[in-house]
This record gives structure tokens, C-alpha cells and sequence, in this order.
């Protein structure tokens, strides 16, 4: 290559740089090859310097232009925008057909029978709402997102990297393997430099957002090392997993509080239950705040413990006599079986104590 020829594209390459730079583009990457070229040049080197200016003018003449990866996105996008609408239409349609057609509900029926009303239709209704306001906020961010990147625009761009860095923090923490590939990979892609160029991110807003992003899974990894030492209960554990490790772990340390921490009051009512058996104290059956919990948790350490003046407690009637019969069975003393009063009640409870001692 002669050196009229390297100047030549030389200057053509830097006329080139300084009007895509102009028009809002980061070119202090291409800058720097030119520079490296000319150096090369001054060093003799002119083959060398050419390949850098050949890939420099490749890198510019890809301005203004859609990365295939970038266009793969937005179709996505599209498509999630359409199957949204779909969703929409779907649950309008239901609302339709349900619309003024009464939904079967249970009869009233009153407290005394235990039983709590449910209203079968309002249930419906208010599942048809939730799914179509999910699908329309999900169909707005897929159209903006996939315009924005159709068009290329910056602000699209920055959204998306920092709620993919989001959901490399969020997966990290959740161990969601699936979650934190998709995301790795949107991200990884939006970052890389000719990515970037497209975009019109400039070299420092692009290392603010890496730095972002590795700050999110460093810090998720943090969290997870975190809740693993610290809440051994809820990390990487189901619902019923995290109950019986939180029941277990109030037993080895004798304390009730710790059976706070489980969310739903009947697996709550269950760990009081056999804390206070393990620790044979009735006491902590107060806890519970249904009275047919507290009840079968009393009548439980009682029969454990072989204590029928624990049945007392029982406020229940009913309750209270199959406590005192549990334990007249479970000892064979027919004597607890008078304190079922009734005649009826009593003689089954004898029945079931020789049928017993039969076995």
C-alpha cells in the first residue's frame, strides 16, 4: 500500500468520523484506530495501518443502522405486544359472556355451622380485572420497548439495561437460573460496542452501566451469601419447606416467637402445637387465636402428657369431652369416662376401652 493511498483514506475516514460525530455519535473508539493507524503509518507500517482503517470505516458505516440482534429483540417486543392484546380481548370477551349472568354461590349459611360464605362470582370478576390490567400494562411496555428499539432510541436503550441489571439482581437473589440467562444475555448484548454505537451511548454512559450492572450482581450475590447464612429457613426453600424448618427450629430452641415468623396462621396454629407437646406446657397453646386451635392443641398435650385435668381448659363442650375420652382410651381408665356425663357417651367410651385391651 503506498502512502498516497493510506493518506487518502486517511482523511476520507477522519471527514467520515467528524460528520457521524456531529450527528451525536461516540466516535472516540474510532478515533483512537485512526490515531493507532497513523501512527503505524509513520512507522512504515502501512499494511497494518490500513486493516485498522478498514475495520475503523466498517464501524462507521454501520451508523444509523439496526444491529440484527437489536431488530430479533424488537420483534419479540411486537410479539409480546400482539399476544397482549390478545390477552385483553380474551378477558374483555369473558367479562362479556359473565356480564350480567349470576355465578352459583353457596347459601348463607350462618357461624354457628362453621362455615364461611364465599362469593364465587366476585371471585370471577375480580380475576378477569387483574388479568386484563396485567396485560395492558404488560402490552404498553412491550409496544414502547419495541419501538424504542426499532428506532434506536437511547432512552429505551437505558431503560432496558438498567431493568435487565434489575433482574440479574433479582434472579441472583431468587435462584431463578432461567431468569438470570435471559438477562444476562440482554444485557451482555445491549453493552457490547457496536450495540452501543447504535444507540448512541456515549463511552461514559456505557461504563456507568456496566459498572451498574456488575454492581447488581455482586450485591445479589451478597444478599444471597446473606440470607443463606442468616434466614437458613426461607433461602432456596418452599412454603411448606420454610414451615417445617421454622416448626423444627423452634423446638431446638425452645421458643415460641420463632413460629411467629411463618406467614399463614394454620401452619402458625401447627408449629404452637408440637412445640408444646416437645415441651409438654399447655401454656403456649394460648398462643394460637382460633379457639378450635387452641382447643385441639390442648387436648394434644394433654393425651400427651396423660394429664386429664388439662382438658378443663378446653372451652369447647364437645371438645372438651373428646379430650377426656382420647385419654381414657389412650390409659384404659374407664373412670375419665364419667366425665362425659351423658349416658351415651359415656358406655361408647367404656366399649372403645375393652375393645382395646381385646386387641
Amino acid at each position: 500500500m503506498s502512502k498516497e493511498s493510506f493518506q487518502k483514506k486517511y482523511r476520507e475516514l477522519e471527514d467520515l468520523y467528524k460528520k457521524i460525530a456531529s450527528k451525536g455519535y461516540d466516535v472516540s473508539g474510532i478515533k483512537k484506530q485512526v490515531d493507532d493507524a497513523m501512527g503505524l503509518y509513520k512507522q512504515g507500517s502501512y499494511d497494518e495501518g490500513e486493516i485498522i482503517l478498514d475495520k475503523a470505516r466498517e464501524t462507521l458505516d454501520r451508523a444509523g443502522k439496526r444491529p440484527l440482534g437489536v431488530t430479533i429483540l424488537s420483534i419479540l417486543f411486537f410479539i409480546g405486544f400482539l399476544l397482549s392484546l390478545f390477552g385483553i380481548l380474551l378477558g374483555l370477551l369473558s367479562g362479556l359472556l359473565l356480564f350480567g349472568t349470576p355465578v352459583p354461590s353457596p347459601p348463607s349459611i350462618t357461624p354457628e355451622e362453621g362455615t364461611v360464605v364465599i362469593n364465587i362470582g366476585e371471585q370471577i370478576n375480580s380475576m378477569i380485572l387483574n388479568a386484563i390490567a396485567t396485560a395492558m400494562i404488560s402490552a404498553v411496555f412491550s409496544l414502547v420497548f419495541g419501538w424504542g428499539l426499532w428506532k434506536l432510541k437511547r432512552g429505551v436503550w437505558i431503560l432496558l439495561v438498567f431493568l435487565g441489571s434489575l433482574g440479574i439482581f433479582g434472579a441472583v437473589i431468587s435462584l431463578n437460573v432461567i431468569n438470570f440467562i435471559i438477562n444476562v444475555i440482554i444485557v451482555g448484548y445491549l453493552l457490547q460496542p457496536h450495540v452501543k454505537f447504535a444507540f448512541k451511548v456515549s463511552k461514559n454512559l456505557g461504563g456507568i452501566f456496566l459498572k451498574f450492572t456488575i454492581a447488581c450482581f455482586v450485591l445479589g450475590i451478597l444478599l444471597l451469601g446473606y440470607f443463606a447464612i442468616f434466614t437458613p429457613c426461607e433461602f432456596g426453600k418452599t412454603k411448606a419447606e420454610m414451615h417445617e424448618c421454622y416448626t423444627n427450629l423452634a423446638i431446638e430452641e425452645r421458643d415460641p416467637s420463632i413460629c411467629q415468623r411463618i406467614e399463614t396462621k394454620v401452619e402458625m396454629h401447627e408449629c404452637y402445637t408440637n412445640l408444646a407437646i416437645e415441651e409438654r406446657d399447655p401454656s403456649i397453646c394460648q398462643r394460637i387465636e382460633m379457639d378450635w386451635d387452641r382447643d385441639e392443641c390442648i387436648n394434644k398435650v394433654a393425651v400427651s402428657t396423660y394429664d386429664p385435668s388439662l382438658c378443663g381448659m378446653i372451652g369447647d363442650k364437645w371438645k372438651k369431652k373428646n379430650c377426656y375420652k382420647d385419654l381414657a382410651i389412650k390409659t384404659s381408665n374407664r373412670s375419665l369416662c364419667e366425665k362425659l356425663e351423658d349416658e351415651l357417651s359415656i358406655r361408647d367410651c367404656e366399649r372403645s376401652i375393652i375393645l382395646k385391651r381385646r386387641k
